[in-house]
């Protein structure tokens, strides 16, 4: 008899658990995972991000500006010190040209030197009648068929010496530079109607340092400093 009390009993209690009228409460606890701030989603696992709070930029304080303003105060000179003041002036700039001028000085015995080390005598045959022969100190003109050399002068001012020869001859222009440190170019010209050319030869120094001689009929200009 007591085994049916039991038995009936636990069939009651088993009923009661699974009637369907009977509310039944489930509770779901989730696992709390420990996440980085601003971690990204490993695809294993869903991760909230959490922002960071933004803290806004302090506002740049412009410092106003400061205008200093200079007065100007006039001073009247005496005499005795415009004077002064003039003749310091003056010798601030006399000063200031010769400093200049020493340089200018500087650069052309440089270039000079230059000249010098690196020279090497030549013969310019510029025309088939016509050859001029560049020495260091010294250039020669050359006729080949012996025209006459009527006259030469100077030109002080522009640093040249002039030939003319006596010729009936049909030739242009002819113009180029010498390599050397005492002359500096020379320049053939026609003058077909007066029967005569001319051969100009620029020197780099002031003229009174140069010499013309002539011999049989070949000019010479030498450099005599």
């Amino acid at each position: 008899m007591t085994k049916i009390i039991l038995l009936i009993s636990i069939g009651i209690s088993l009923f009661a658990r699974l009637n369907p009228f009977e509310p039944v409460v489930v509770q779901t606890i989730t696992p709390i995972e420990k996440a980085p701030i601003h971690s990204v989603d490993d695809g294993n696992r869903t991760v909230k991000i959490i922002s960071g709070v933004t803290i806004p930029k302090k506002q740049q304080i412009t410092k106003p500006k400061v205008v200093v303003k200079t007065k100007i105060v006039e001073k009247k000179l005496t005499k005795k010190e415009l004077k002064t003041q003039c003749i310091n002036l003056e010798k601030d700039i006399i000063k200031q040209k010769e400093l200049e001028k020493a340089k200018r000085l500087a650069a052309q015995k440089a270039k000079e030197l230059a000249l010098i080390k690196n020279f090497k005598k030549k013969t310019y045959k510029i025309l088939p009648f016509l050859t001029i022969k560049s020495n260091l100190k010294s250039i020669k003109v050359i006729t080949r068929k012996q025209y006459k050399l009527i006259r030469y002068y100077r030109l002080d001012n522009d640093k040249k010496i002039a030939f003319d020869f006596k010729a009936k001859v049909d030739t242009s222009t002819k113009y180029k530079k010498f390599n050397a440190p005492y002359f500096y170019s020379y320049k053939i010209g026609n003058h077909k109607k007066e029967h005569f050319f001319r051969v100009v030869i620029s020197v780099n120094k002031n003229i009174n340092y140069y010499k013309v001689t002539i011999l049989n009929n070949i000019p010479t200009i030498q450099y005599i400093k």
